[in-house]
């Protein structure tokens, strides 16, 4: 069975790269269907620009011989007929076919003519030109905000991914740094945060924990018997305590607590609590401490919080 912690980062790392993929293959996918419509502007309106410019240069033409001026404009106009999509188009080029011959001839009235309808021809282009140019322009505008909210799904999926990663992996992971650090500073009643990670962490930091209470202090295996009794004493009446209830040393900090005391000291707020009960015992208490006691003929001072 593989390991939560691997599933996990495996899972994680997976679903960005699974995001990056959509949104290359999104912005390729939606750049291809740009290419349709530029096509499209080009197929459908460039090429009977181009068909009305060549009869237009033919008619004001005078130098070629009349035959080829005329294979030449049936052409152009046949290429410019076979691109016409509406009535009033073809209408247009139906004037503009029973006037050519004689405009080609030279007859001023058939050349006027099919100077019109061919301006006509030209303006329906035109604006069929700007229709397409719109259609594109919105499409071009749809899919950039797809890349966006594309783009903007794999900032939010990375987020969560981090945040996952922080929570179930590297903050257990710093937590136990912090208590080991605590431990090798005299602070003996630190705990590692073992609610928290995945489930192999998890385990590790109740071990780890377990360890700790079992070794309240690096020099325990050295006491004296009495030492050791003296210790159990005190934490027995401190276990009486409905609050949680800590004995704070003049020098050495705290040195015994209760289970509930110690639960508090394991949380985000420990620091902030070690603070307070460090205070209150010169005199100044903090919010969260409610009683000090002086212990009679030590240097010690029992301190009491507010329970949650």
């Amino acid at each position: 069975m593989a390991m939560e912690i691997n599933r996990d980062i495996r899972l994680s790392i997976g679903t960005l790269l699974a995001f990056q993929l959509a949104i290359s293959f999104g912005a390729i996918g939606l750049l291809d269907r740009m290419a349709p419509a530029i096509h499209h502007i080009v197929e459908q309106n460039i090429v009977p620009m181009e068909s009305i410019q060549d009869m237009l240069s033919i008619l004001a033409s005078s130098n070629e011989p009349v035959e080829k001026r005329k294979k030449e404009f049936t052409i152009a106009l046949e290429r410019l007929r076979t691109k016409a999509t509406q009535r009033s188009e073809i209408r247009a080029m139906d004037r503009v076919l029973s006037n050519h011959e004689a405009a080609i001839w030279g007859d001023p009235k058939a050349q006027q003519e099919a100077v019109v309808s061919l301006r006509e021809l030209a303006k329906f282009n035109q604006k069929a030109m700007a229709r397409a140019d719109e259609r594109a322009r919105n499409l071009g505008t749809a899919a950039s905000w797809a890349i966006v909210f594309l783009g903007f799904s794999g900032f939010i999926a990375g987020l969560f991914v981090l945040r996952r990663l922080l929570t179930r992996v590297a903050e257990p992971v710093a937590s136990l740094s912090e208590t080991l650090r605590a431990w090798r500073k005299g602070d003996f009643l630190r705990r590692c945060k073992s609610h928290e990670g995945v489930l192999e962490l998890r385990n590790a930091l109740a071990i780890i924990n377990e360890l700790l209470d079992e070794h309240l202090a690096p020099s325990s295996r050295s006491r004296s018997p009495e030492n050791t009794q003296d210790k159990a004493v005190v934490i027995h009446f401190l276990e009486q305590n409905p609050q949680p209830a800590f004995v704070v040393h003049e020098k050495q900090g705290i040195v015994a607590a209760n289970s509930k005391g110690i639960a508090l000291l394991s949380r985000n707020e420990g620091a902030s609590l070690r603070q307070d009960l460090m205070r209150a015992k010169n005199g100044a208490p903090g919010t969260s401490v409610t009683s000090v006691t002086q212990i009679k003929n030590s240097e010690n001072w029992l301190c009491t919080v507010k329970a949650e």
